[in-house]
């Protein structure tokens, strides 16, 4: 009876769909990332988890987008009292590439802001991570960021890391118009 319910709703054919859903979580156990196949009918599982050893955590919060080919999602998590401290707040995330169909995870030597817009997945595989400086280092009304480019393939710093002294409010690499 089940699977004649999810074949109403999804059409005879989801088994063969390679769609894919996914969102995250969080908890004193970590910080989650989900999927739920269509093949599956959209029953939700842990891909992965991702906490830091010597925190003892109410509850992981973070940020998460997902590469232009879906295979790959980049995280930035922390614990949720980080958002207390302004400089934890600003550069104490910590940063992974979590494979979607797999559930690796490669976590990456890099601190970076829990701001809404970070990180930021654009047009290939690659994202853009933001650490900013806070407001214990600006100096008035000047928001300076140190943003740089991450391979998900490589797990490697693609580009020089660049500073801006403006406020960020998006941060997403896009591919350079063609004329």
């Amino acid at each position: 009876m089940a699977v004649l319910a999810v074949s109403a709703v999804l059409g005879g054919d989801y088994r063969k769909s390679g769609d894919v859903a996914w969102t995250t979580s969080g908890d004193a156990q970590g910080f989650h990332v989900m999927t739920a196949r269509e093949s599956e009918g959209y029953a939700w599982k842990t891909t992965a988890s991702l906490t830091e050893p010597g925190f003892d955590a109410d509850q992981w919060i973070g940020n998460a987008c997902v590469t232009a080919s879906g295979d790959h999602t980049v995280v930035v998590y922390a614990p949720r009292t980080f958002t207390n401290d302004v400089r934890l707040m600003a550069r104490g995330g910590f940063t992974a590439v979590v494979g979607l169909a797999s559930g690796s995870v490669t976590k990456l030597p890099l601190m970076t802001s829990l701001s809404y817009y970070n990180p930021g997945c654009g047009a290939d595989e690659t994202a853009v991570l933001t650490q900013s400086m806070g407001e214990d280092r600006a100096a008035p009304s000047i928001a300076w960021a140190t943003q740089g480019m991450v391979d998900v393939f490589t797990r490697t710093t693609i580009s020089v890391p660049w500073e801006t002294r403006a406020t960020a409010a998006s941060s997403l690499r896009m591919r350079a118009p063609r004329g």
